[in-house]
């Protein structure tokens, strides 16, 4: 029989004079062959058996979020009104977007107007096209409003 050293040196090519040469090709040719074939059934099973490990996840109640509250509650003195907030600006009325801050009844009857002529608000950038509010009278509201809702 062939050790290991014979096997191996059998796969290297001897180039002597321009001519390159097996050792024993058929031989090689089927040992090369069985090896491959042996090694590549070896990781196609050991892979496998990996795969079918189970794996556990276990997620705590901490984890899972809850659907988030009104960020805040204000209740109108005068008419017993109850806003919550955040303030949908597509849908809320009168009464609703003057409890902003900054935003009295005559800014509201804008935003309301302006909504009716232009049609639902697609961004609070847009808020800035209604007389009366500027830039930091939108950055005073912005995390008071949603568009949606």
């Amino acid at each position: 029989m062939y050790n290991i050293l014979n096997i191996i040196t059998a796969f290297i090519p001897i180039v002597n004079a321009k001519v390159i040469t097996l050792r024993k090709p058929k031989l090689s040719m089927l040992v090369l062959l069985t090896l491959l074939f042996a090694v590549f059934t070896l990781g196609y099973f050991l892979g496998i058996s990996q795969r079918k490990s189970q794996m556990t996840v276990s997620v705590s109640n901490s984890v899972i979020q809850k659907p988030q509250e009104p960020v805040q509650t204000v209740k109108d003195r005068e008419d017993e009104t109850v806003v919550n907030f955040p303030v949908s600006i597509n849908h809320a009325g009168k009464e609703e977007l003057s409890a902003l801050p900054g935003i009295g009844e005559v800014l509201a009857q804008r935003i309301i107007d302006y909504r009716y002529a232009h049609g639902r608000f697609t961004s609070p950038e847009q808020l800035l096209n209604v007389e009366g509010i500027g830039r930091n009278r939108l950055e005073e509201i912005l995390d008071l409003i949603v568009i949606g809702g």
